[in-house]
């Protein structure tokens, strides 16, 4: 029970603002969403005609989705950059799984397993960067740049 009781402490609530597709900013701090990886607010998808903005969307669409909406987040670890890796829900849904079932980022399966089956959904679906697959990871798009 006191184990419970110091969870349940540890839980950040409040509005957020929105900085890129997987980091959100909860009061000045900065939290990373647990086990995804969101595509960059610069990486473009696709190419030639089907070229999209993916990260400029994946993150439009995080504001959308939490705009005026209470944020409650449950702290897990602390990256290399200090930012609190946390997992998020608002109204019972979980942010991550959010993103990633829309095609929108992608099961960060070096940290986590938790959000495969989201990404398979997408994936089976077609839906965001899972329309044309030849995508290159968020990962990958950092590195290289």
């Amino acid at each position: 029970l006191a184990s419970e009781a110091l969870s349940v402490l540890l839980l950040l609530t409040g509005l957020v603002t929105v900085v890129d597709g997987d980091t959100l900013d909860l009061n000045g701090r900065r939290i990373r969403l647990h086990g995804v990886d969101a595509f960059e607010r610069d990486q473009i998808c696709g190419s030639g005609a089907s070229a999209w903005p993916c990260g400029r969307i994946a993150a439009q669409t995080l504001e959308r989705r939490l705009d005026g909406r209470s944020v409650t987040c449950e702290p897990l670890d602390t990256d290399r950059y200090g930012r609190t890796v946390a997992r998020c829900r608002t109204g019972g849904e979980d942010v991550a799984a959010f993103l990633v079932d829309r095609g929108l980022a992608v099961a960060y399966r070096r940290y986590s397993d938790d959000y495969v089956a989201a990404e398979d959904h997408a994936r089976a679906a077609g839906i965001g960067v899972w329309r044309d697959p030849a995508f290159t990871s968020p990962e990958d798009w950092r590195i290289a740049r």
